[in-house]
């Protein structure tokens, strides 16, 4: 039976933890690209709010908006956004900028820098600091 003591269990929990983080970011950005290099920006409106609660014990929950638009076919199509808000912002009908893979129009999202570049690089961003600080428990001795 193999004991592990205080450090080395810490350092392999981070590593864990940071390769979760930095899969959930690959994730994020490999949905991403299609849409970044051929999407098609238009204009859709929110047509209805989902609400999600917060993890247990969390006072936190968000009002996410789905949004319906239009592709170049002509096909509509509704998706929930990836950003909620504490309030619903924005009234049934009001119009949010969308940006999707014309090859698959259900992979569209909000066309903002934040949705697009910074949301994907925050899990991966914080990855590669856990596996620094990870190689630091467990290498630094």
């Amino acid at each position: 039976m193999v004991i592990l003591d205080a450090t080395t269990a810490l350092g392999a929990i981070l590593a864990i933890v940071a390769l979760g983080m930095i899969v959930l970011g690959t994730v994020m950005l490999r949905r991403r690209v299609p849409v970044w290099f051929r999407g098609i920006s238009v204009t859709g409106t929110i047509v209805r709010w989902e609400y999600r609660r917060g993890h247990p014990g969390s006072f936190n929950a968000i009002h996410a908006p789905w949004v319906r638009f239009t592709d170049r076919h002509g096909t509509s199509h509704d998706i929930l956004m990836d950003r909620g808000h504490t309030d619903r912002r924005g009234r049934f009908g009001t119009p949010r900028a969308i940006r999707y893979d014309p090859k698959a129009p259900t992979n569209a999202f909000e066309d903002t820098v934040f949705s697009l570049w910074i949301l994907p690089l925050i899990p991966l961003t914080a990855g590669v600091f856990v596996v620094l600080l990870a190689a630091g428990v467990l290498f630094g001795r």
